[in-house]
């Protein structure tokens, strides 16, 4: 029998089979490196575009945040005119009260009478003055509470006093107005 040395050919083979398996190790990393390349790719323009999105909505709730910043400012705006018309509109309502509050004197005053202090606090007024007699004073408070601007007359004070070489009654009466805005308006 011939005896052949296959030595050298099986170790031929086993180098081949070591070459092909290291380049089958080598290109199944190289293709999971390359297929993780592909997905890394992916998710960082997945997150890219994802950035776009939220860096639009931002500018977008921004530029909502200064309208609505301005919106507020106009309604404040608004809520200070509306302020300032009422109060202009109750100072032109209120123009007329003084003039009003003395013809309502002067036509309720007994010609015994004369005045000589008269001051105001919201609708409260507090007059001073000095009288012939006791039913002067009692005849100018009937009159007042007759009169459709004044209501509630309350005597305070009365006392005798010498004026001008007279015999007279001092007094402070107080009177309360009737509502000033019907009183300005003329109703009532």
């Amino acid at each position: 029998m011939i005896l052949v040395n296959l030595i050298p050919y099986r170790d031929k083979q086993q180098e081949q089979r070591k070459q092909i398996f290291l380049a089958s190790i080598f290109g199944v990393v190289l293709f999971s490196a390359l297929c993780w390349y592909m997905v890394y790719g992916v998710f960082v323009h997945k997150t890219a575009h994802e950035q776009l999105k939220v860096n639009y909505l931002q500018g977008v709730v921004k530029q909502l945040d200064n309208k609505t910043a301005a919106v507020a400012q106009l309604f404040k705006k608004k809520n200070e005119l509306i302020s300032r018309e009422a109060v202009i509109t109750g100072l032109q309502d209120k123009r007329s009260l003084a003039v009003q509050i003395f013809n309502a004197f002067t036509s309720v005053t007994p010609a015994e009478m004369y005045l000589n202090k008269l001051t105001q606090n919201g609708s409260v007024i507090v007059l001073s003055g000095y009288a012939e007699s006791n039913s002067v004073i009692a005849a100018f408070m009937r009159n007042i509470k007759s009169d459709k601007i004044f209501a509630k007359p309350t005597l305070i004070i009365i006392s005798d006093a010498h004026v001008g070489g007279f015999n007279v009654k001092s007094f402070t009466l107080q009177v309360k107005l009737v509502n000033l805005h019907d009183t300005v308006n003329g109703k009532k």
